[in-house]
């Protein structure tokens, strides 16, 4: 069994940059409340990720007991910076089936919204995971750091 751990530290999108502020400004009650909360996806192709990327940049992974995960919990704090984020209390976490039918190689992970149709964040694993053995999981503990995005409190 292959384990893997991540804290994230994803490229906000454009598009993820203009749907996170409007959810703000409507107040993050929307996401708090569970019922339109954005999904966490894994990607299999290595492709260069920056704030342009966009939703059909990315190939969506597909091995046996994949599914996305509803980021449900979404909480608002301030990193050790005091930059604001938006994290999740509970990692996300993907496991392969038993038994594995339906191996795949894993480059990263993204955020879309609720409907599936834009890319909010996306992040490459320091190197590829193979999730090639049953039992195989990724813990992704969800946190998108809003650097300039909001501005920082001052004391």
């Amino acid at each position: 069994m292959n384990l893997l751990n991540v804290l994230g530290n994803p490229i906000l999108t454009d598009n993820g940059v203009s749907l996170i502020f409007a959810v703000l400004l409507d107040g993050t009650a929307a996401w708090d409340a569970g019922t339109t909360p954005p999904l966490l996806h894994l990607y299999a192709d290595d492709v260069p990720l920056t704030p342009q990327t966009v939703l059909a940049d990315l190939t969506e992974a597909a091995f046996s007991g994949y599914a996305t995960v509803p980021m449900d919990a979404l909480v608002d704090s301030l990193n050790v910076d005091g930059v604001p984020i938006l994290e999740n209390l509970t990692a996300a976490v993907f496991e392969g089936a038993i038994p594995l039918t339906v191996p795949a190689t894993i480059a990263g992970y993204y955020w879309t919204d609720a409907d599936n149709t834009k890319l909010l964040a996306v992040e490459r694993f320091d190197q590829l995971f193979a999730m090639d053995e049953q039992e195989d999981r990724i813990a992704i503990t969800g946190r998108l750091v809003l650097r300039g995005l909001l501005p920082s409190p001052t004391a």
